[in-house]
């Protein structure tokens, strides 16, 4: 059966984890930055809808 999508967050949080945790970045260092990088994503996809509806008026719609 394939992986569901928590299943598959899960195993992205505990990859990010090791990493941080090879780096030296304490718990709070490392849920601080995942949450960061998971607001820039989240930036970066509101964005796209906005330029692919056209609804910013400063830049058009973007494809």
């Amino acid at each position: 059966m394939p992986d569901t999508n928590w299943d598959t967050i899960g195993k992205l949080a505990s990859y990010f984890t090791a990493y941080d945790t090879e780096l030296g970045l304490s718990p709070h260092e490392q849920w601080t930055l995942q949450v960061l990088k998971i607001s820039e994503e989240m930036g970066e996809a509101a964005q796209a809808v906005v330029g692919a509806r056209g609804t910013n008026p400063r830049k058009g719609t973007t494809g």
